[in-house]
């Protein structure tokens, strides 16, 4: 194992990013190798198993309209699967030589640059981590090169015991930037809302986001993004909850199973929706439902799951509202941050990540003057 000056494992290398931030860090980077004609920058993300990494990489190229390849070196025995067949053939002055036929896997110029996503980086045997060194600073392989703006793109998982991973050396490190993917919820859960994954299991990561990255090592949000998944079709999860139980088992640690059942016992999916909420032409009976909310069970967890119900709703790609439901939303939302039932903490973080996450029309309605002054005196 590489050593660390603490005598610590380390998680990886470089800044410890979001999953937000980590995607800014790869467009600038890929940005960079689109409209450069110097050799490309190579980035690698670190991170533990199931955090995201290759579909993060992958989401970015889609994003920007570039081509996208995968390789796996961990899948490859021979440094000649990469470099390809030998054969004889002439050069122009009519002299025997070699070459190779480079696999047909490796992308070749087309009309867009794109990305080469080396997968898993570090599980690869040694001989292949060293045979890829001149790929990753360079972009060639023998005889192949890199498509003029192309990006080289690494996954690699911590250098732990708890991995069975190929230690990386200076050697190999220094000709790559580096950062450290960390679970961050809010990402996660706007991923999730896209994929259109259970919203029943997106309001748990919620109200409990420390549950995916402390339940232990089976319990990931790729491992739970899973057991969403198997929970579709179940319309009832309390009545199924045995089978629930049994799903989750096959998908994650007991621990993050057994919060999950206590959250659907609890019945904090039934709460208010973020539609209820903001179409209601009857305040006042939302807020009433609102304030027994508030007076139940955990207040803030309540509370918390649906504010980010409205986040999601109010920052959705698709929410385009005529004039007459942009101004009956408006409203609402202004009602909503006038209860004082509600904590500040809860608002504060309502008002950010509609400054953050949604559209124009949205930020709109936050540059109300009235809204500001309550806010800055709550905060004073």
């Amino acid at each position: 194992m590489m050593k660390t000056t603490s005598e610590e494992p380390t998680e990886g290398l470089g800044p410890r990013v979001t999953t937000a931030e980590a995607r800014a860090m790869l467009r600038r980077v890929i940005e960079l190798n689109r409209d450069s004609d110097a050799p490309p920058v190579a980035f690698c993300l670190w991170g533990a198993a199931g955090i995201g990494k290759s579909s993060l990489v992958a989401d970015v190229a889609a994003e920007l309209g570039l081509d996208f390849a995968l390789i796996s070196p961990a899948q490859i025995e021979e440094m000649g699967d990469l470099h390809g067949i030998p054969f004889a053939t002439e050069d122009a002055r009519g002299q025997q030589i070699t070459r190779n036929a480079s696999p047909a896997f490796l992308p070749t110029p087309g009309p867009e640059p794109g990305v080469l996503l080396l997968d898993d980086y570090n599980r690869a045997d040694q001989r292949i981590v060293a045979g890829c060194m001149d790929l990753v600073l360079s972009g060639r392989l023998l005889e192949w090169n890199l498509p003029a703006g192309w990006t080289v793109v690494c996954t690699a998982n911590p250098q732990q015991d708890a991995y069975a991973v190929s230690p990386l050396d200076p050697a190999v490190l220094t000709r790559m930037c580096h950062a450290t993917v960390t679970f961050d919820a809010a990402s996660w859960v706007r991923w999730a809302a896209r994929t259109g994954l259970d919203r029943r299991g997106i309001d748990f990561v919620i109200a409990y986001p420390e549950v995916i990255s402390s339940s232990g090592p089976l319990t990931t949000p790729r491992s739970f993004a899973r057991f969403l998944r198997l929970l579709r079709g179940i319309p009832d999860l309390q009545a199924e909850s045995s089978t629930v139980y049994r799903l989750g088992l096959s998908c994650l640690d007991a621990p993050a199973v057994a919060a999950f059942l206590a959250f659907i016992e609890d019945d904090l999916p039934a709460l208010l929706t973020a539609e209820e909420v903001l179409d209601t032409d009857d305040w006042s009976s939302v807020a009433e439902r609102l304030r027994e909310t508030s007076e139940s069970g955990s207040r803030v967890d309540r509370l918390t799951v649906i504010s980010s119900r409205i986040v999601r709703m109010l920052s959705a790609p698709s929410y385009r509202p005529c004039p007459r439901e942009s101004e009956r939303h408006r409203a609402n939302l202004m009602l909503w941050f006038e209860l004082d039932f509600i904590p500040l903490d809860v608002n504060v973080a309502l008002h950010g990540e509609l400054i953050t996450t949604a559209g124009p029309a949205v930020r709109g309605y936050l540059r109300d003057p009235h809204l500001a002054g309550f806010l800055v005196g709550a905060l004073g």
